[in-house]
């Protein structure tokens, strides 16, 4: 398995903000995280994973390129100070490593099951009541905001 990376220039089959070698050497720093002992294959799938994470947002601006694989890099783009951003935002990257360290960590993102039902399947997430996590405060530096998920008839 091959992991595609953004580099800044609007990489159109992107799959990933950071690569496995990335992610590698930021774990490296943190003492017993399970990062290090997760196969390539894992490694992959949770990068891929926080992209998706990252890609669900709304950011300012707009895509460099029409034909990129994801969200950046963005023209147009300012960070809560007003200042410029450029290429993929150190606050993205960082992001996605929180993200995937934790898929790495649990199987999962932060949600957790409340309710289950097998027939007619039906899954119930936990309100989070800690408020927005770590990740998206990180996001949010670089103009990220949740997408409407309301409904209205018209």
């Amino acid at each position: 398995m091959s992991l595609t990376v953004e580099d800044g220039s609007g990489v159109p089959e992107a799959e990933s903000y950071v690569s496995v070698a990335a992610a590698d050497q930021h774990f490296s720093a943190i003492p017993d995280h399970p990062w290090g002992q997760a196969d390539v294959k894992t490694k992959e799938g949770a990068l891929k994973r926080a992209a998706v994470y990252a890609d669900m947002f709304t950011y300012p601006g707009a895509r460099k390129k029409a034909a990129q694989g994801l969200k950046w890099p963005r023209t147009g783009a300012i960070d809560e100070e007003g200042r410029s951003l450029s290429g993929l935002p150190s606050a993205l990257q960082s992001a996605v490593f929180e993200i995937a360290g934790q898929y790495v960590s649990t199987g999962t993102d932060e949600r957790q099951i409340s309710r289950e039902k097998i027939g007619q399947i039906e899954i119930c997430y936990e309100r989070r009541k800690a408020g927005p996590s770590f990740a998206f405060r990180l996001l949010s530096l670089i103009g990220a905001t949740a997408k409407s998920t309301e409904l209205s008839r018209g």
